[in-house]
């Protein structure tokens, strides 16, 4: 700076450390997972509580939606859709616990999955790159 302070040069440091890139990595892996336990409330009224996994966010097409912790006799079902709400796809989660999405057909944008497990239902933002 020079005496009027004003900015006269500017410098950025380049880092090359391979610990650091390595960590920030590893962080930007982290970020492709949502991860989250969903109280619910099954059809007798009774709260309990699943573990929804879903990968990867942002995706490129395959998302996976897993749901653990949840009791044999819950019922639910998720729906893709588009953001202004029309339903693309729907999938019966008491069949199966992991359940394969597949957005490779649609356009780049922002999504919604909603997950019903019984009564309740939670809706996560998915983002198709």
């Amino acid at each position: 700076y020079d005496a009027a302070g004003n900015r006269i040069s500017r410098t950025i440091p380049f880092v090359n450390n391979a610990a650091l890139r390595t960590a920030m990595e590893e962080e930007e892996k982290d970020n492709d997972i949502y991860e989250e336990n969903v109280e619910y409330y099954t059809e007798n009224g009774i709260q309990e509580e699943a573990k929804v996994i879903i990968y990867p966010n942002p995706t490129r097409g395959q998302l996976a939606v897993e749901i653990t912790n949840i009791s044999e006799e819950a019922k639910g079902y998720i729906y893709l859709m588009t953001q202004s709400g029309q339903l693309i796809e729907k999938k019966n989660i008491a069949i199966e616990r992991r359940i394969e999405v597949n957005l490779s057909d649609q356009p780049s944008g922002v999504y919604l999955i909603n997950i019903q497990i019984d009564k309740t239902v939670t809706t996560w933002k998915i983002i198709k790159k």
